[in-house]
Parts: structure tokens; C-alpha cells; sequence
């Protein structure tokens, strides 16, 4: 009888000791991670639901900007792609300005896009879409950069430390002159001032044009003190023609300093001038450039000879002294110079 009232005295001990346990384990579970409040829920909600709204807002914004795309108005369709990527940042809406800009051809902003696609890191779980998107932007990137036009600017008849240089309305530093500068396609304009002299040309690019400009620094026109019957047209004439025959003559020379750098790099890749076909762009575009550099300087010299010839011809007398005339020619062009 003692026996089994001690057996259930210890069932129950053991029975009580189980509930304690319990009990402090629940109390610690408790401690370690305390029940959320309803301002932390509410804040909670709240947060989920803007940011399913966000990505609603980005859906919707990018099937307008398919849309628009499509549609060829290029301009809307970034403007609807941007602001879905401000409001979910992803690899394809990214790819998507980057077409954009391409096709508006304001390619140098294209090239930054496209390089931005490039840069994002993706986690390992990221969906296979915007990991195709990544590689199509390295493919789209190469050929914006082939296609991006470029300009070479040089100034002649002045020293550039003492000229104010421009191009498209932005100060040129003097040591761009004589380096390609990337532009895009479309119209632009050098300008240089040297004191009284001024210079200003306007140049039309094409997506994969390579252009040169001459800036020539000039005094400033005039009028003319003797009565307009008295001047011969002919010598307005031989003045405009010396002038581009001249800017004829320089763009040879450049050509051919171009030619004589391009010659070398082929030399270099092909050996007993014979050239694969990855360098067959090369060599089309060394015997086109060769033979602009010898027309422009056989027309120049011709231009030039003749402007000269008709200013000589047709002097225009002026009281108080006979007018003297020297021609000059040397390997950078022609100057007529004397008493007029």
C-alpha cells in the first residue's frame, strides 16, 4: 500500500515538473522573439502593399511603353520606360531606354544605357529574362559604339593656346584638336577666335561617319571703301576659290597623314600585304581615304592655282600707290599676300 503511494506521489512530481518546464521553455521562446505589436502589422501591411502597388504602376507603365515603342513614338516610349524602372529597377526595362535612345540616335546616351545593363548584378536566383537581357545589352553596346560618328577638328593659321575654340556651343580644349571626338548623328558646328580672326564651319554626321574639319581663322568682312562698280566680280571669284582651294588642299594633307597611320597598323596585321577577311573594313576604308587625300589635293592645287590666276587678273586700283601682289604655295596650302 506504501509502495504504490509513493509510485503516484512520483508520477505526479514528474507530471508537475513537465508542465514547469514547459511552462519557463514557452516563457523564454517568448522573450526571445517578442509577439509583433499591431502598429509593426499595420506598418507591415502597409509597406507590402505599396510596394505591390509600385510594381503594378511599373507593369503598366512598361506595356504603354511596348505599346509606343512599337508604334515608332520612341520619345514616349522612354519616358514611360524610365519612370517603370524608377519604380522597379530591372535589366530589361534598362535594355528598353537604352533602345530607345538608340533609335531617337542619340547614341552616346544609348552606350551609358546599355553599359548600366551591363553593370547590374543579378542574384543567383534571378529570373532567366533578365539574364538574357544582360547579354543582349553587351552585343547592342558594340554596335552603338561602331556606329557612333566621329569628328576631327584642327585649326590652321593660328596657335591654339591663344584661340578660343568650340564645338556645338561648349569650349575645345586644345588638345582635342586632331582627336576623334564622338558625336551624334546630326548637325554640328566648330567655331575658333583668334583676336579680330574668326573661323566657323557647320558638319552633317552620319550613324558610322568619319568627318574633318579645318578651322582657318579669317579677318572679319568689310565694306568695301571704293563704289561696288569698280570691283570686278571675277576677283570676288578668284577670292573664294583660293579659299577652298585651300581648305581643299589641307583636308588632303590630313587625309594623307591618316592614310600613312592607317598603312602601318595593316602592315602590322598583314604580312606580304596580304590581309584577312577581319580586316577586309580595314582595307576598304584605307584605299577610300587614300584616294580622297590625292583628289583633294590635286583639286586644291588646281582651285587654289586658278582663285590665284583671277585675283592677279583683275586687281582692284586704289589711289596712292601700285598695287603689289605675292603668290605663295607650300605644303599646307596657298596665301596671296601684297597691296591691294
Amino acid at each position: 500500500m506504501k509502495r504504490a503511494r509513493r509510485t503516484s506521489a512520483l508520477r505526479t512530481a514528474t507530471r508537475l515538473l513537465a508542465v514547469l518546464a514547459v511552462a519557463f521553455g514557452s516563457g523564454n521562446a517568448a522573450a526571445a522573439k517578442p509577439p509583433e505589436t499591431a502598429a509593426q502589422k499595420a506598418a507591415a501591411e502597409k509597406a507590402a502593399a505599396e510596394l505591390e502597388q509600385k510594381r503594378n504602376d511599373a507593369l503598366r507603365l512598361g506595356g504603354e511603353g511596348l505599346d509606343l515603342f512599337t508604334a515608332g513614338d520612341y520619345g514616349a516610349a522612354l519616358e514611360r520606360f524610365k519612370k517603370a524602372d524608377e519604380l522597379v529597377p530591372a535589366p530589361t526595362l534598362k535594355l528598353r531606354v537604352a533602345r530607345c535612345l538608340d533609335r531617337l540616335a542619340r547614341l552616346r546616351e544609348a552606350a551609358e544605357a546599355y553599359r548600366q545593363v551591363i553593370a547590374m548584378e543579378l542574384a543567383p536566383d534571378a529570373p532567366e529574362v533578365h539574364r538574357r537581357a544582360r547579354d543582349e545589352a553587351v552585343a547592342e553596346l558594340t554596335r552603338v559604339i561602331e556606329q557612333t560618328p566621329v569628328l576631327v577638328v584642327t585649326l590652321h593659321g593660328a596657335k591654339p593656346e591663344q584661340t578660343e575654340m568650340e564645338l556645338d556651343g561648349e569650349p575645345l580644349a586644345a588638345d582635342r584638336l586632331g582627336q576623334p571626338v564622338s558625336l551624334d548623328p546630326g548637325r554640328h558646328s566648330a567655331s575658333a577666335r583668334h583676336g579680330k580672326l574668326v573661323a566657323r564651319q557647320e558638319v552633317t554626321l552620319k550613324r558610322s561617319e568619319r568627318k574633318l574639319v579645318v578651322l582657318r581663322p579669317v579677318a572679319l568682312a568689310t565694306a568695301a571703301a571704293a563704289p561696288a562698280a569698280r570691283a570686278s566680280p571675277w576677283r570676288t571669284v578668284g577670292w573664294v576659290a583660293i579659299g577652298l582651294g585651300g581648305a581643299a588642299l589641307d583636308a588632303g594633307i590630313i587625309a594623307g597623314l591618316l592614310v600613312l597611320t592607317e598603312e602601318d597598323d595593316l602592315l602590322a596585321n598583314c604580312p606580304d600585304r596580304r590581309c584577312s577577311h577581319a580586316y577586309e573594313d580595314d582595307v576598304l576604308a584605307f584605299n577610300a581615304t587614300r584616294t580622297f587625300s590625292t583628289a583633294s589635293c590635286i583639286a586644291g592645287a588646281a582651285v587654289l592655282a586658278g582663285g590665284a590666276a583671277l585675283v592677279l587678273l583683275h586687281p582692284l586700283p586704289e589711289a596712292g600707290g601700285d598695287a603689289g601682289v605675292a603668290l605663295r604655295l607650300g605644303p599646307a596650302g596657298g596665301s596671296i599676300g601684297g597691296r591691294f
